[in-house]
């Protein structure tokens, strides 16, 4: 069994006859190659930043988990719903991490839910406390601008190619060449 997973192109100028049965195909490049193949020749490259996001929200994970343990096993009171809060946290980021490094869809939700948790919980405490966590707003603030880039929603796989072209390189200065 034969299926395509890129190479020359397909019903553009200089491939063959154009398609009588529809609108043309799209300017993909492909190539048929035998199913056990595609495994190995279609993976998905992963960009940089999210790279650098994931292994960010792994070392929150690690810290977290050990802070939150920490805490529990300390066995005072006003400690254990903090440390507890650490754990859920700390789970939360090893599970994003793990998203991100498989470039899962569900990876690149959950890192955006949880920056724009944060962004929101920075603000409130900046608008009603006076007392925000730069640090954490500027950490949340770099996981929205390397996940929000197109060749990045594409490589999770959350834009579709179809009708889309991409002539010019990433402006994402994260990426470089």
């Amino acid at each position: 069994m034969l299926s395509r997973v890129g190479g020359a192109p397909v019903g553009c100028r200089g491939s063959g006859p154009p398609r009588s049965d529809g609108p043309p195909r799209s300017c993909l490049r492909v190539r048929w190659a035998p199913v056990g193949d595609i495994a190995v020749t279609n993976q998905r490259k992963r960009p940089v930043s999210v790279t650098l996001v994931a292994v960010l929200a792994l070392a929150v994970a690690v810290y977290s988990l050990t802070y939150g343990v920490l805490g529990v096993q300390s066995g005072r009171e006003d400690q254990l719903a903090h440390g507890v809060f650490r754990i859920v946290l700390g789970v939360g980021a090893l599970a994003a991490s793990i998203g991100a490094f498989g470039m899962r869809p569900w990876g690149w939700a959950v890192f955006m839910s949880w920056a724009v948790i944060g962004l929101t919980h920075q603000i409130l405490r900046y608008a009603f406390f006076g007392d925000p966590n730069y640090a954490d707003m500027a950490i949340n603030t770099f996981v929205v601008l390397a996940l929000s880039p197109l060749e990045v929603q594409i490589a999770f796989r959350l834009r579709h190619t179809e009708h889309l072209e991409l002539a010019r390189p990433s402006r994402n200065p994260v990426d470089g060449d």
